[in-house]
């Protein structure tokens, strides 16, 4: 049975989905009316499921959303066969542009409504889609039922088609019974009537047609049986086919169902009943009942003159949509409909020819840089092979002029009758194009400025993600701007400062605060230098960030400048906390880690010429172990070019920016196990400067890079050496503050000596002028005999005479210290004046029972000397041997040997030790204690720097308990 057309329209059930859950009770609120069912999801995950399990009159969906946004959605959806045709309507309360509406349009929305919107508009908007879709389910309902019938019909002809074919075969010979037999299984109205017009036989479907039974009709005339009018028709049509022969076949004609009242459509063949002789003896009808086929053709005439209206109705709807667009046939690709806005766009009635190729001649699209496009390319070819296609940019040349267009196209399947088409919509972006040169333009021209720029430019998403960087960084970090742009920034940062620099990047892009930081970065070449970067967000309407801008400023030589003064102003203070000269160069070597070195290590020079290590540091005590061990096994290779050797010849630095493998086995010669040591340090570059103080080489600070990976640059080796001199300084301050005390004591020693000195002299003339005095006293007249003061004078004399000596040793001594010492050179033969000097100490040799030995050579010995420092230099030698040597001969030997006179002077007394040795030929010094011995410890003093006036030397030779051997060496010549 047919749907009544009283029949209630089926549901129409929306989609509702935003993520914000009061949208969706508004939403809710607004569509009640419509008395739809309402489905509510708050993503487009939940979106994609509810459109699996159920079919939705229109879909509500929210643009801005988490996770899958709207425009994803909507692509989703209308990926899928089953949902391709569903309406999608767009709700946005952020982008109102024009670009964001058409963005809109280009992912399948038949609307795009911008919040705040009028509840009864889009009630009304929403109310079409749902009146369409119901009418639809409702004739896809009354189709489907006409389909069912037509098929049974089909079903019922076919039937009745064997009926007929059995019947003709047997109408002349077959047995009645049979015939009889056939007419009442038919499924059709089957009758055979005669010459006379009478029924000879007639089936149960005819006769249950006009509310009789066979019998009844048998035998009747057809006037009988019929109403007039039916009667005459049935007549004229048996007696065409009796005077004929012919068969009339598909003759419309209606029934009335007596018992129903009901009147059925029914097709009627009249064919011939020949007998043996072949003459008609009579006439078959066969009624076909074809009620089902008319009323469905009636229904779907009304159905097809429905969907013509509903057709306008969309035709009108599809003029009123802003964008351009254009219906494509599948396969032919002519154009079946184009709505107002493509006339508009094309300045009058866009082109609609019958066939593809005349279209082609009349529409021609070019790329955006002019070049033609094929016309297979075309977008609407395109379509019309069923591809879809999405965000072509195009040239269409108009009647007026060329425009430029973004073409969006999607595929519409065959439904319900309706051929497969293609929807194409343009949108003009001529506007959007001239914007986007200018745009262009001024990128173009901040890119210029950016590269023209000496620090590094960059730009980064909203995410943070770098979009652009200009030459600077590329160049510096030896790659290309796509690869410094794919490149993971956190792997150009150095390690120690990625974690403060991913926290402050971290908190802007979070807050939208600027960003600064001052961080290391690797250069192609592996070593680091700072930055100091710099960057603001730009923001959208709303203010949520949309673009960073950045610079990054090379402050590697400033801050490395402000680190150094820095540095050295903590070195000086610290320098100069202390006047030990040893601990002096630990506090620098522990200043020097980890702020200039991973190593540092401080030698010194000793007064021979050996260097000896003073202080390492390191961070690893276990490594500073390793130092320590390898100095004390190892001796220093003083031809190596590089290192330390190089800093003790030439006074320079020694800087090794890379140490190479082949360098370490250069320097440890080789060696296994010294390599394998060294290997284990880990050098990776080395630096070496000289501690130097008023010109004067005092050690080496050693600095060397390891595990931190760095190296040394030309502004490092500026750093060590200020820093060396500094240290210099305070070692060389250290030292001279020791000096000081040392001179001060023995100031002090030398003038409680001095006095012990001056006084010994002083007292016996004190005491022998007491004594004489007393004699004068006591004498009559105060006249003494001669003989008594002779003796007195005497003893003055002597002790003056010493007095003397020591004041002189003094008086030479200030003018040694000032430049001040006098020579008159002569020649003098220093034999003549050895034994001279010698004779004057016969007395005093016999009173400290020495015997003087000489061992003279028999010719002269002339030299250009000072005749009074020579026998200063004899007298002070004997004085020496005789105090020292006392009850043992002395033995003085003169000799020329190369040019030079070599004068030896020989005791046997108590030797001096050999630590003593070079110390006593300083002022106020002595191998022995003042209390044993006397003197101001000035003779040996004296002694060689008159020597060293006169261009010669002097040297002893001596052990303790085995005597001592003074030698004088002096240039001979005239």
């Amino acid at each position: 049975m047919s749907s009544s057309p009283s029949a209630p329209l089926p549901p129409a059930p929306l989609l509702l989905v935003d993520d914000y859950p009061p949208n969706l009770i508004a939403l809710e609120a607004v569509l009640a009316p419509l008395g739809q069912p309402l489905v509510k999801v708050t993503s487009g995950e939940e979106a994609l499921k509810a459109m699996l399990s159920e079919d939705f009159a229109a879909v509500l969906l929210d643009v801005q959303m988490p996770g899958l946004s709207g425009l994803e959605t909507a692509t989703l959806i209308k990926q899928r066969k089953r949902s391709a045709s569903t309406p999608i309507l767009f709700l946005s309360a952020v982008s109102r542009d024009e670009g964001a509406i058409l963005e809109g349009y280009a992912h399948g929305a038949v609307d795009y409504i911008v919040k705040p919107y009028d509840p009864d508009i889009l009630r009304a908007k929403v109310g079409v889609f749902v009146d369409l879709y119901r009418r639809g389910r409702q004739l896809q309902r009354e189709e489907a039922e006409m389909r069912r019938r037509e098929r049974e019909l089909l079903e019922r002809e076919s039937a009745a088609r064997v009926q007929a074919a059995v019947q003709e075969v047997q109408r002349a010979v077959g047995p009645l019974p049979l015939v009889d037999a056939l007419l009442a299984a038919a499924p059709v109205g089957m009758t055979l009537v005669d010459r006379e017009l009478r029924y000879v036989r007639c089936n149960a479907w005819i006769a249950h047609a006009i509310g009789r039974s066979p019998e009844q009709v048998v035998g009747r005339t057809v006037h009988e049986v019929s109403p007039l009018e039916e009667a005459i028709r049935i007549q004229h049509r048996v007696e065409h086919v009796l005077r004929t022969g012919e068969t009339l076949m598909g003759l419309p004609t209606s029934v009335d169902f007596s018992h129903t009242g009901e009147r059925r459509h029914v097709l009627v063949n009249y064919f011939p009943v020949r007998g043996e002789d072949g003459a008609v003896v009579a006439v078959g009808a066969l009624f076909l009942d074809v009620t089902a086929q008319v009323r469905a053709q009636q229904h779907a005439e009304s159905l097809n003159e429905r969907l013509i209206a509903q057709q306008h109705w969309l035709e009108a709807v599809l003029h009123r949509i802003p964008v351009p667009l254009v219906l494509v046939e599948r396969g032919s690709g002519r154009f079946t409909f184009a709505n107002a806005a493509a006339d508009r766009m094309w300045g009058g009635t866009y082109p609609r020819p019958e066939t593809r190729a005349e279209y082609d001649r009349i529409v021609t699209v070019r790329h955006l840089d002019g070049t033609p496009i094929p016309s297979e390319q075309m977008a609407s070819a395109r379509t019309a092979r069923g591809e879809s296609v999405s965000g072509l940019q195009m040239l269409l040349d108009t009647p007026h002029g060329s425009t430029a267009i973004l073409v969006e196209s999607s595929q519409v399947p065959a439904m319900e009758g309706s051929p497969a088409v293609g929807v194409v919509t343009f949108q003009d972006i001529s506007a959007l194009k001239e914007a986007e040169r200018a745009l262009q333009k001024r990128e173009q021209e901040y890119r210029t400025l950016a590269e023209s720029m000496p620090q590094v430019v960059w730009t980064a998403r909203a995410d943070g993600q770098l979009d652009y960087v200009n030459q600077v960084l590329t160049r510096y970090i030896g790659q290309e701007e796509a690869a410094a742009l794919g490149h993971a920034w956190t792997q150009l940062i150095h390690p120690e400062d990625l974690d403060e620099t991913q926290r402050r990047w971290t908190h802007s892009l979070r807050t939208g605060e600027p960003f600064e930081v001052e961080y290391r970065i690797r250069r192609a070449d592996g070593a680091y230098r700072w930055f100091l970067t710099r960057a603001t967000c730009m923001r959208e309407p709303d203010g949520r960030p949309l673009k960073w801008f950045g610079t990054a400023t090379d402050i590697d030589d400033a801050r490395r400048t402000r680190d150094a003064h820095r540095f050295l102003a903590e070195a000086s203070a610290l320098l100069g906390s202390t006047l030990e000269a040893e601990a002096t160069l630990q506090q620098v070597a522990r200043l020097a880690v980890p702020t200039l070195a991973d190593w540092c290590c401080v030698d010194m020079l000793e007064e021979d010429g050996s260097l000896r290590r003073l202080a390492v540091s390191h961070a690893d005590p276990a490594k500073v172990r390793l130092a320590w061990e390898i100095a004390r096994r190892y001796a220093l290779n003083l031809k190596a070019t590089h290192g330390v050797p190089h800093v003790l010849r030439t006074g320079e630095p020694s800087w090794v920016p890379d140490v190479t493998e082949d360098m370490l086995v250069a320097a440890t010669g080789g060696d296994p196990e010294r390599l394998g040591m060294a290997r284990q340090l880990g050098l990776r570059s080395f630096l070496a400067v000289p501690l130097v103080a008023r010109g004067r080489l005092m050690g080496v600070l050693i600095l060397a890079h390891s595990e931190s990976g760095r190296r040394y640059g030309e502004a490092d080796v500026r750093l060590a050496e200020d820093l060396g001199r500094r240290a210099g300084l305070a070692v060389d301050n250290a030292r001279l503050y020791a000096a000081s005390q040392t001179a001060v004591r023995l100031r002090d020693d030398f003038l409680g000596v001095a006095s012990h000195e001056l006084k010994t002299p002083l007292t016996p003339i004190q005491l022998k002028v007491q004594a004489l005095q007393r004699r004068v006293s006591t004498e009559p007249d105060g006249v003494l005999p001669a003989r008594q003061v002779g003796a007195v004078l005497d003893v003055v004399s002597t002790q003056t005479r010493k007095l003397s000596v020591l004041v002189s040793g003094l008086l030479d001594v200030s003018r040694i210290s000032t430049g001040r010492l006098e020579l008159h050179l002569e020649p003098v033969d220093l034999a003549a004046l050895v034994r001279e000097v010698a004779h004057a100490f016969e007395a005093e040799a016999a009173k400290a029972d020495c015997a003087l030995r000489l061992r003279l050579a028999e010719a002269p010995v002339v030299g250009r000397w000072d005749r009074l420092r020579l026998e200063q230099v004899v007298t002070n030698l004997l004085t020496n041997a005789l105090k020292y040597g006392a009850g043992r001969p002395v033995e003085v030997a003169l000799a020329s040997v190369d040019g030079r006179a070599l004068l030896a002077v020989r005791d046997e007394g108590i030797g001096i030790a050999a630590e003593a040795q070079a110390r006593i030929f300083e002022k106020f010094e002595r191998a022995v204690s003042d209390r044993h011995y006397g003197g101001l410890g000035l003779g040996l003093y004296i002694t060689r720097e008159i020597v060293r006036a006169l261009g010669g030397g002097v040297s002893v030779e001596s052990e303790p308990e085995r005597g001592a051997l003074f030698t004088v060496s002096l240039p001979l010549g005239s």
